[in-house]
């Protein structure tokens, strides 16, 4: 399980930085590895606090997947719902920001 762990903790990493889009067979894992119940229970347990306030912030929200292969999530906005990515989704105002990484 701590291998799922780490799947998430990378992918909202990965959704504070510009990456390559991950292709779609990966979109699709990530995508199921959201629904489990295990792993999300494991994963609210982490020390990552921005990590816990984006999985609050998904929730059970219908996913799709767009034809640039990116995953969205359906979620409530100012004018109705939103089909977002990870990285366009945006975390509560009490939610740290992200640690300062070191420029390549």
């Amino acid at each position: 399980m701590g291998g799922i762990i780490a799947l998430l903790v990378a992918a909202q990493a990965s959704a504070e930085r510009t990456m390559p889009h991950a292709s779609l067979e990966d979109t699709v894992i990530f995508g199921a590895l959201l629904r489990m119940p295990e792993a999300i229970g494991r994963a609210r347990q982490a020390p990552y606090p921005r990590l816990r306030a984006l999985l609050r912030t998904v929730g059970d929200a219908p996913q799709e997947v767009d034809g640039d292969r990116n995953l969205r999530f359906v979620v409530p906005g100012p004018n109705g719902p939103q089909r977002l990515r990870l990285d366009e989704i945006p975390l509560p105002a009490t939610t740290p920001a992200p640690y300062p990484r070191p420029s390549p």
